[in-house]
């Protein structure tokens, strides 16, 4: 069950994000990446996959790899997604 968490949609998409804009080269780096894009379905795509394979348990099994990616398919890719090219629209 994914309950609402500090405006986004479940504890793992905000966090996310959080970790995305933690910090101004980290910011300005998901920025360009999503100056790429033209549309949230596509840059949702990209960031799932980006994370996927940063996942550093993706080629391991057991509770840890299945724990982690539960969290990962828990994020709402789409609403990061419109969230940086809303930035994007406005100017940043």
């Amino acid at each position: 069950m994914c309950e609402k968490y500090n405006g986004h949609s479940n504890y793992q998409t905000w966090v996310t994000e959080l970790w995305m804009d933690n910090d101004q080269n980290s910011q300005l780096f998901w920025l360009d990446m999503a100056k790429q894009y033209d549309n949230v379905a596509d840059l949702s795509r990209y960031l799932k996959f980006y994370y996927e394979e940063e996942n550093p348990v993706k080629e391991t099994s057991g509770v840890f790899a299945d724990l982690m990616q539960y969290q990962l398919d828990a994020i709402n890719w789409d609403e990061i997604a419109s969230s940086y090219l809303k930035m994007i629209a406005e100017g940043y």
